[in-house]
């Protein structure tokens, strides 16, 4: 055993002890910062900000979250390497997908879809706002939210609270739009998944999501502030379904070319060298 890496959380408690008691130098990778979410949870925030000053190495899934390192905690830039998350393209890719289409009765439906937790910090409540608004513009609108409990009866959003990965894969496959809102999002692998199955994406612009989402590009980045950017970024891509298609194919392009796992596990590796010599 040469070394340590955490991956942040609860484990992070334990890296730090095993750090201690082996003398290994300790790399860790942010994939968020507990102080800065929505709900912060107050026994992973006291670990946080006691253990930090241990790792030796941070690895941070985007440029965002390398600011936020160093803005909130006072890291070096020079002591942070951004290193994104990765996604398997030889399982997420664009599959037919008509039996589930024919399962949740989405034939002829424009499918928007979300997939995330039941947390405010995903703002699951910004795209129903938004689908609620365009549902008279596009009556055939569907909001698909994965990972949703279903609060809302509305016959214009399907919610399910829990798929298979094979399912999933179909429901990125079968959808025209796929849109993270999130108000906090240090990275959104949801978009990496989305865009290997050749969906194009709307994001809000902030954290790690303009890493992944090239505006105009492999889909739309809305404003934060702008309370009808996702409506309006919706319609553009209901009105043109050339551009959708051309955002869809950009997008399993970036994802292989910038998202593999094999280059992102050669930059980790570089990351141990620096830490060992």
């Amino acid at each position: 055993l040469d070394l340590l890496h955490s991956h942040g959380g609860l484990i992070q408690m334990a890296a730090t002890e095993a750090k201690n008691m082996t003398h290994l130098p300790l790399v860790m990778t942010a994939h968020s910062t507990e102080i800065n979410r929505v709900r912060p949870d107050n026994l992973s925030l006291l670990m946080e900000q006691n253990v930090v000053g241990e790792v030796d190495r941070f690895i941070a899934v985007s440029k965002s979250m390398r600011t936020e390192l160093n803005r909130t905690f006072g890291i070096d830039y020079n002591k942070i390497t951004v290193i994104p998350n990765g996604v398997d393209s030889a399982v997420f890719k664009h599959q037919n997908a008509d039996d589930i289409r024919s399962k949740y009765q989405l034939n002829n439906r424009f499918v928007v879809l979300f997939v995330g937790r039941d947390d405010p910090q995903k703002g699951a409540k910004r795209l129903v706002d938004a689908v609620k608004g365009l549902a008279k513009q596009i009556p055939e609108i569907m909001v698909v939210m994965v990972g949703q409990k279903d609060i809302y009866s509305d016959k214009h959003i399907l919610c399910l609270p829990r798929v298979s990965r094979s399912e999933l894969v179909k429901l990125y496959s079968l959808s025209d739009v796929f849109v993270l809102p999130s108000i906090y999002e240090p990275f959104g692998i949801v978009l990496l998944e989305a865009m290997a199955c050749e969906t194009a994406c709307i994001g809000i612009r902030t954290g790690g999501i303009p890493d992944i989402i090239d505006h105009n590009g492999t889909g739309f980045l809305v404003e934060p502030e702008n309370a009808g950017g996702l409506s309006d970024a919706i319609s553009n891509l209901y009105h043109d379904p050339e551009k959708r298609c051309r955002m869809a194919k950009n997008g399993r392009d970036k994802v292989v070319s910038h998202f593999d796992w094999n280059s992102i596990s050669a930059k980790t590796i570089g990351v141990y060298k620096q830490v060992l010599h």
